[in-house]
């Protein structure tokens, strides 16, 4: 099961995980093969039944200002829910989508101090983004040391699609020093992600 299929990470995924002979099944709130809130328990309990494992990409991808009370809804009990229902249908491996953000530093939470930045100087959450992908990862945590669920919280920075390269360029074609100065210029290839997932799976 793929959540948030219709999304610029779940959907490549899909296709890549098809190209790598799994059979998948979809989920998004539209689009999908299986049109269901993360919300609704009994939905998400229906669309894990019969898989193997979950890659959980559903989530409000940034923090939603005026919304925050539904990001986290979705993000946090909407993770809780897709680990619920793996308990109960005897699922044990799940790759999950969290974020560099979980560690506090980066867009309008703390201040990064230096650089290379490590696991030791994560900041409490800045903003509710940050928040639910920080709990997320609590999540994961806790359903492993409970129920031996294996999972992987992936902690991507800024995801890069082939559109995006080009804007970044300078007229001279190099790349442009300002484009992501407030993530300290940290990027990953969509590919790269999939791939991660890819291996998460098996590893």
């Amino acid at each position: 099961l793929v959540t948030g299929s219709s999304g610029g990470i779940g959907s490549r995924t899909v296709e890549l995980l098809r190209e790598s002979g799994y059979t998948v099944r979809t989920m998004d709130r539209e689009g999908a093969e299986i049109n269901a809130d993360l919300r609704d328990y009994s939905a998400v309990l229906a669309a894990v039944d019969g898989v193997d494992a979950v890659v959980h990409a559903g989530a409000i991808p940034s923090d939603w200002d005026g919304h925050e009370v539904e990001l986290m809804a979705i993000n946090v009990l909407g993770t809780f829910h897709i680990f619920q229902a793996c308990v109960a249908h005897g699922i044990t491996r799940i790759i999950a989508f969290s974020s560099v953000q979980a560690m506090g530093v980066f867009a309008r939470g703390g201040e990064l101090q230096a650089l290379p930045f490590s696991d030791s100087q994560v900041l409490p959450p800045g903003t509710p983004y940050q928040l639910s992908k920080h709990m997320g990862e609590d999540i994961g945590e806790y359903f492993y040391r409970k129920h031996g669920i294996q999972n992987v919280s992936l902690r991507p920075v800024f995801v890069a699609h082939e559109r995006h390269y080009e804007p970044w360029k300078t007229t001279e074609g190099q790349a442009h020093p300002e484009w992501g100065r407030k993530e300290v210029w940290a990027y990953v290839d969509v590919r790269d992600v999939c791939d991660a997932v890819l291996r998460g799976l098996t590893a």
